[in-house]
């Protein structure tokens, strides 16, 4: 035996007797969610070439007792999107893409160790594609063999989820799972390798969660072996309408994501008037969908204030508690790691245990 699978099958044991253990047959890794609800930030200001300078600007602790204050049972952190810039070092993504894309400071791991540190469970985002649209990095696609043009992800899966195995060996069971972004079957129209996948998630710790999101707002059923559904919607009102009347699923944890205040970014304009479930809140905060009004916001320090009240987000957490479902709510966050104050302030206290 190698000493390199040596210390990889360790790691495996080790991180069993530290509670990573699989869950069994017919429960979901993810049941730690249900009746609760997590926090989920976009922390993307990072662009290739200057992602150590913001790393470096992060407040952490600053960062933890903001989200401390919210009472969130769980964290789902960016490690990074499309854009070529990763808070986390990775000698995997430097061999194929060159020095620039992944900082020297590892924030991910810090933030991860944080939040196990009061408690509370940790899941790593990341995209899975480099297609989505302004975030395309070239250099990127280069690198990892992503193909605009064509259907074969082959080589692409294989150096990414080397990547993603990469920063889940160095989290091990700091990491309880993970949220992967852009799996639609648009990008993936040969499918996707899902062992590959699991396995590079799971390195570190067997018992992670994941969960695949096609971006596409269905709550029907989990895409490939997901652990819990990714339940991304833009809008409550979306969620709203199907909590009560929706079935658990077995094996997989019914789970509902969507923004409270800016559109995932602390500083990201709703959509235009051309979406039409938009079309109340465009009504009740038109400065919401003006980006000018928001980068002035961001010029000031300022944040704006929540798109929903305490007692409708409220309401609809307990509404999914007692369907046996699991809440994620988006959060903005600044350039150097402060959560939107308002949002803090809306959150705190707004479920008991």
């Amino acid at each position: 035996m190698s000493k390199k699978t040596f210390v990889a099958m360790l790691g495996m044991v080790l991180a069993t007797i530290a509670g990573g253990q699989p869950p069994q047959a017919g429960e979901s890794r993810a049941s730690w969610m249900r009746g609760k609800y997590g926090l989920m930030v976009h922390w993307l200001y990072p662009s290739e070439g200057d992602v150590d300078g913001w790393t470096d600007r992060f407040d952490l602790p600053g960062f933890l007792g903001d989200f401390k204050r919210t009472g969130a049972d769980w964290l789902v952190f960016t490690a990074g999107q499309c854009r070529g810039a990763y808070a986390s070092p990775n000698e995997a993504l430097e061999r194929y893409c060159g020095p620039g894309h992944a900082s020297r400071r590892d924030l991910v791991r810090e933030v991860a160790s944080g939040v196990k540190a009061l408690g509370k469970r940790f899941i790593v985002y990341s995209a899975v594609d480099f297609a989505e649209d302004g975030c395309t990095n070239h250099a990127m696609q280069a690198g990892l063999d992503w193909k605009v043009d064509s259907p074969d992800r082959r080589v692409f899966e294989r150096r990414w989820s080397e990547v993603l195995g990469i920063w889940s060996r160095r989290l091990g069971t700091d990491c309880d799972g993970w949220f992967l972004d852009g799996c639609s079957p648009k990008l993936y129209p040969a499918g996707m390798n899902w062992s590959l996948w699991l396995k590079a998630c799971r390195a570190g710790n067997p018992a992670a969660a994941v969960t695949f999101n096609s971006a596409v707002y269905d709550y029907s059923d989990p895409l490939g072996p997901s652990d819990f559904t990714p339940g991304e919607t833009g809008m409550l009102t979306e969620a709203e309408k199907v909590v009560s009347r929706l079935k658990n699923i077995p094996g997989c944890q019914r789970h509902y994501l969507f923004p409270i205040d800016g559109y995932w970014g602390a500083y990201w304009k709703w959509p235009d008037g051309k979406w039409a479930k938009a079309a109340a809140l465009r009504k009740e905060r038109p400065e919401m969908f003006d980006q000018a009004h928001l980068d002035a916001l961001c010029a000031r320090g300022e944040f704006p204030s929540p798109v929903y009240t305490r007692s409708r987000l409220r309401s609809f957490i307990l509404a999914a508690r007692a369907a046996g479902a699991a809440v994620t709510v988006n959060v903005g966050i600044g350039p150097t790691g402060r959560l939107n104050p308002k949002s803090v302030e809306l959150l705190g206290g707004i479920v008991s245990r």
